[in-house]
């Protein structure tokens, strides 16, 4: 009788009772976070996890509850911690260290989406792969160093060629930037086009019997060839220089031709 007169409701046996001390608000955070951690009813330990302001609990919490539904309160509460304003959440740099230690891609999306701290939705990009989600920052996002981080992840032309357009009467930087990788990508298509079309040249010159009209357009050839040879791939740039070896018509050539070329 002594004993049940003394103890906490929150520690009481029946599982109703502990839950609505909880609900209450009466618990000291110790005892929440411990109902959370061990308490054997599932009830009872997702009342507890509604109530937890500490992320790496929660993380933990996410990891290790057997139950799925109540698992998933665990996640929604993180979420929650890590989205909402900072004057009513955990600190900034807690909430980063967490996005270090426990971002997955599912978390990223909603951070992205749904954050209401800037600093949160351009660490949370980093586990984003999905192009459409990236564009749609990159686009819509209302902070300009936000777009641009978005802007940073995309590697799809088609989603640059689609932000400079959207983005050209509302956010001319990150156009223009759109716009730049687009034109370099596109650059970088024709200069590799053109150099395989100059390779196939120089094969075909090679399989053939070299005639003396052949040796000016070996030069034409080399000439177009050299400012592409520094980013072409390496492949590429191989069997170039193992056709322009043979199509050469004599040792002494081939040697007077790499120096010229080099002077």
């Amino acid at each position: 009788m002594f004993t049940r007169l003394f103890t906490p409701r929150w520690e009481h046996a029946d599982p109703r009772i502990r839950r609505k001390a909880l609900e209450s608000g009466a618990a000291p955070p110790e005892a929440v976070a411990k109902a959370a951690r061990e308490d054997e009813d599932p009830e009872v330990r997702r009342c507890a996890m509604e109530l937890l302001d500490d992320l790496a609990l929660l993380a933990a919490l996410f990891a290790s509850e057997p139950v799925p539904d109540v698992r998933e309160v665990a996640g929604r509460r993180q979420r929650a911690l890590l989205a909402a304003p900072l004057q009513t959440g955990p600190p900034l740099e807690l909430r980063l260290e967490t996005l270090r230690q426990v971002t997955t891609a599912e978390l990223g999306v909603f951070l992205v989406r749904q954050a209401q701290v800037a600093e949160i939705r351009v660490a949370a990009l980093e586990q984003v792969q999905e192009t459409a989600v990236l564009c749609d920052v990159a686009i819509g996002d209302a902070v300009a160093a936000v777009r641009r981080a978005a802007l940073e992840r995309i590697e799809d032309p088609q989603a640059w060629e689609t932000i400079a357009r959207e983005t050209r009467n509302r956010d001319k930087q990150v156009s223009r930037l759109a716009r730049e990788r687009l034109d370099a990508w596109q650059q970088a298509r024709s200069d590799r086009e053109h150099a395989e079309r100059l390779c196939r040249e120089m094969e075909a010159l090679q399989a053939g019997n070299l005639q003396a009209g052949d040796a000016v357009r070996i030069r034409r050839l080399d000439a177009q060839w050299e400012p592409l040879e520094s980013a072409s791939p390496a492949q590429l740039s191989a069997r170039y220089q193992r056709c322009l070896l043979y199509t050469s018509p004599s040792p002494r050539d081939r040697t007077h031709h790499r120096v010229c070329r080099h002077l």
